[in-house]
């Protein structure tokens, strides 16, 4: 089993995050819970293999597609597809925490890597 509020740890594109799926016992989904601080970001990028979902639990955050940036409230959920159509990145351009969902299938872990088309 798992929480939401489980303790975090520096994943490798420097955010804080708990692999909540990986530690449910998930084997073909990822899920992991991040939390942002403000200025902090996930770089513009997409997978090839791999579907991803975003959930904004908490805070508002601002949400780069290939269309532009806009802002999702608390609660919105974006989903974004295999390949470059799904590209995307996001940031907490506010003054408050900002905490988000990332839901990964199929995969192990919600990890994203720093170059276009990664799915390590």
């Amino acid at each position: 089993m798992s929480n939401l509020g489980d303790e975090l740890e520096v994943t490798g594109d420097g955010l804080r995050a708990a692999r909540v799926g990986e530690r449910a016992g998930a084997e073909w989904l990822g899920a992991s819970v991040y939390e942002l601080m403000p200025g902090e970001e996930m770089v513009f990028h997409y997978h090839v293999q791999r579907e991803e979902l975003l959930v904004v639990l908490s805070g508002r955050l601002s949400l780069r597609t290939a269309a532009g940036w806009e802002e999702l409230p608390e609660g919105e959920v974006v989903a974004f597809p295999r390949g470059e159509r799904g590209a995307h990145g996001y940031r907490n351009g506010g003054d408050g925490l900002v905490r988000v969902l990332m839901v990964v299938a199929p995969g192990t872990a919600a990890s994203s890597g720093p170059a276009f088309g990664n799915d390590a």
